[in-house]
């Protein structure tokens, strides 16, 4: 292992340019804003990784990209959780009200009406819920293709 030292020009911590495929940058650095490989740190017994020399800081501009990303990862998350809430309720529902359907769909029996609407709604919230969880499902992984950290953090 190479014991050259370099400072990252972007959180200012030393670190080991061997480990880094970024010049000028620690391996933290390089894999938050290129999404280049990590380094796996190991703190032991000191204030520095022993693999790659990092010392734990991260900038302004890292800490920003980390929190915006959490944020949207976390309003993905919210999608998705509602999308198969939805789902869940709506597809027993509407099996339910298959099976006991009046034949006029919307007759002006109170008990009939009530329960008609009943089905209509729940067909809606699947028709609605399952594109709406594919698109989310989707757009989550996109968005960890894209930021690879905010699986590995």
């Amino acid at each position: 292992m190479n014991t050259d030292i370099n400072t990252c020009k972007e959180c200012k911590s030393a670190y080991y340019t061997d480990v880094s495929e970024k010049k000028n940058l620690c391996a933290t650095c390089a894999h938050y804003l290129y999404g280049k490989e990590r380094c796996y740190h190991r703190f032991e017994g000191g204030e520095r990784c022993a693999k790659c020399y990092w010392d734990g800081t991260f900038s302004e501009r890292i800490k920003g990209i980390i929190k915006r990303n959490n944020k949207k990862l976390k309003s993905i998350n919210i999608s998705i959780f509602m999308a198969t809430v939805v789902l869940v309720i709506s597809t027993p529902l509407t099996v339910i009200g298959i099976i006991y359907i009046d034949t006029t769909l919307l007759s002006l029996a109170e008990y009939s009406f009530s329960r008609n609407v009943l089905l209509l709604l729940s067909v809606f919230g699947v028709l609605v819920s399952i594109p709406f969880l594919r698109k989310a499902k989707a757009h989550k992984k996109q968005l960890i293709k894209e930021n690879p950290y905010l699986d590995s953090y």
